[in-house]
């Protein structure tokens, strides 16, 4: 059997996974990723799942800034504001 007609796992994207990975495991990466803080046991290998991982933490902190400007207001005070 070549190389090419393997069939990709979990292990050829991902170290630090059990051979047959639960859906446990991912929920647990993409969680801790989306908090911007990727577990340290399980690294991206392949470049496809290092850009996976970094959009991840881009749109989660995109969200998170979205979110929290939300609650804060930038507008300009009018100048019949400004004078009592």
């Amino acid at each position: 059997m070549s190389s090419r007609s393997r069939r990709a796992s979990a292990w050829d994207y991902f170290t630090g996974l059990d051979r047959n990975p639960r859906f446990a495991d991912f929920f647990y990466t993409a969680g801790s990723t989306a908090f911007v803080s990727p577990p340290g046991e399980i690294l991206a290998r392949s470049r496809g799942a290092r850009a996976a991982t970094m959009i991840e933490m881009l749109t989660a902190l995109a969200l998170v800034t979205a979110y929290a400007s939300s609650f804060l207001d930038f507008q300009r005070p009018s100048p019949s504001e400004d004078l009592g």
